[in-house]
This record gives C-alpha cells, sequence and structure tokens, in this order.
C-alpha cells in the first residue's frame, strides 16, 4: 500500500538534492497497482533512473498496463525501441529481456541496464500502453505529471521534470507533491487532467455554435506517432490542444521507417524531430 512508503508525503521537493527518484518515485512504483503519467519529453531514462520501483511493479501479479500520454517528437534510439515493440510479438520480446526475469521477478540491476529492450517488451507485451498527443494548430503538450494508485489511495507528482533519466534523477528540477490521505489534496485535479489528455478531451477553442472551428472533435485511434518537428513552449507557431493516439502492436499499427541522416539538403533527408532540434541548437543539454 502506498500509505506504508515511509517516505511518500506531500511537499515541493528540489532536484537533484531532494532524491524525489528513491523518495517518491520508486516507493511510487513499488506500492501502486496503476500508474499513469503525461509528458512532453519521454526516454528510456526514466526506466534506468527508477529500475528498482519499476522491477518491483513489474514483478506485480495486480500490476495493471502503465499509461503514458506523450509529446510525439521521439529521440532515435526510443523511436527504435517503440518500432520494435510494435513489430514483435510477445514471444520475441521476452528474448529481449530474458536476463532481466528471474523465476518471473524483474531485477533492477539488469533492467537498468538493457533500458531501451524493457521499452520494446514494455510495448509489444503491452505493459506500457504508449498513447501519443497529436498536436493541433497553435498547441504544444508539454505536461509533466506522475500518478500512483494502490486502488485504495493515490500519490500524484507534478513539477519541471520529464520522464528522462535527468528529470527524475540528476537534473536541477521540482516536484510538488499530493497524497489523497491528507486533507486538501490536489489529487483528484491531476487525475481530471489525466482523463482530458489520455482520452483526447483536452479543451479546444470553439466558435459560438459550441462547434470546434476544425468541424470535428479529438480523437483516439492506434495510429502511430508521426514525424513532427519540435518546437519550443513558448513558439508562437506551436500549438494549442491535442489528439491523442495509441500506440500498440500489430500490423494495424507499423511504424514509419526510422529517419536516414543522408546528405544536408537532400529531399531524402528527414531526420527526427528530436535530432533535428538538438542539432539546431549546439550546446544545448539533452533531455535524456
Amino acid at each position: 500500500m502506498l500509505t506504508d512508503e515511509r517516505t511518500l508525503a506531500p511537499g515541493l521537493f528540489r532536484l537533484p538534492d531532494a532524491r524525489v527518484d528513491r523518495n517518491i518515485l520508486i516507493p511510487g512504483f513499488r506500492s501502486a497497482r496503476s500508474v499513469r503519467g503525461a509528458f512532453g519529453w519521454f526516454t528510456a531514462g526514466w526506466i534506468e533512473q527508477l529500475a528498482p520501483g519499476l522491477a518491483a511493479y513489474l514483478s506485480r501479479s495486480d500490476a495493471q498496463t502503465i499509461d503514458f500520454t506523450v509529446a510525439p517528437t521521439l529521440f532515435p534510439a526510443e523511436r527504435d525501441a517503440v518500432e520494435r515493440g510494435v513489430q514483435m510479438t510477445a514471444e520475441q520480446a521476452s528474448g529481449l529481456v530474458a536476463e532481466v526475469f528471474t523465476d518471473g521477478r524483474a531485477r533492477a540491476r539488469p533492467l537498468a541496464r538493457h533500458a531501451l529492450d524493457c521499452l520494446a517488451w514494455m510495448i509489444a507485451t503491452q505493459t506500457l500502453r504508449l498513447r501519443i498527443a497529436v498536436p493541433t494548430p497553435e498547441s504544444n503538450y508539454h505536461p509533466k505529471l506522475w500518478l500512483f494508485d494502490d486502488g485504495e489511495n493515490q500519490v500524484l507528482a507534478r513539477g519541471s521534470g520529464n520522464a528522462t533519466g535527468k528529470g527524475v534523477g540528476t537534473g536541477v528540477e521540482h516536484l510538488d507533491v499530493d497524497v489523497s490521505w491528507q486533507r486538501d489534496s490536489r489529487v483528484a485535479a491531476g487525475i481530471a487532467m489525466l482523463d482530458d489528455w489520455s482520452t483526447s478531451r483536452w479543451p479546444l477553442p470553439t466558435t459560438s455554435s459550441g462547434r470546434h472551428p476544425t468541424g470535428h472533435r479529438p480523437r483516439t485511434t492506434s495510429m502511430p506517432p508521426r514525424a513532427a518537428t519540435a518546437k519550443e513552449p513558448n513558439d508562437p507557431t506551436a500549438s494549442r490542444g491535442c489528439e491523442s493516439r495509441t500506440v500498440s502492436n500489430g500490423p494495424a499499427a507499423a511504424m514509419p521507417t526510422r529517419a536516414t541522416r543522408s546528405g544536408a539538403g537532400s529531399k531524402a533527408n528527414h531526420r527526427s524531430a528530436a535530432s533535428s532540434r538538438w542539432r539546431r541548437a549546439p550546446g544545448k543539454p539533452s533531455p535524456r
């Protein structure tokens, strides 16, 4: 139970000093039956950083599918892992993580070492449901929110850090935590936000008739993430509002081919948005 974790307490914490990975997020995974999240940046770094908690979660017989809604821009390594997970069977994926599991239980150290393979395995086995928030015109999707639920109580953690290694561990970030078993908790508000984002109900601008200007409402489909140009949150051409699309394995959800790195100026040069962004901003630290 989440209430048995002594370090799970409400408060505003400063990373990296507060070690929220060890005191909040790992205990959350260890004692939760379901985990949900919404993030602007997503890498396998969170798997490595939170491996002790994730290993415990994966070993639970009552653990539900992890449900994340993330922005559509993925780094090449994560995109490759997601593509592999979409295209392979659960049996094929099991071979990727054979070293991670012993007698049906996940081990933290091998899990951390094989974070990308574990990501592919989680997609293939539907242990992780990855929803892609496809921006609509004039919008940008950039939340950072974790929700842990043991069936009776919940822990809500949100702040500046994304689901990346630096975002949950070594970066200079902040995390605001609420717990449902204390008064004046804001957990219910966080759950409502996650529900809206994951089911494509993020409010969009409407006309006087109440209809969306685009003529249709957002919807959830079984489509893979599409390549998108990454833009800063303050970019006036960024978007406001989103559609949620679920990444799932199977022929209907075949991922687009991985971006190539042909010469600059070539029409065949379709590098990933994430890769392009960081090349355009030399010296800017990666959020991994």
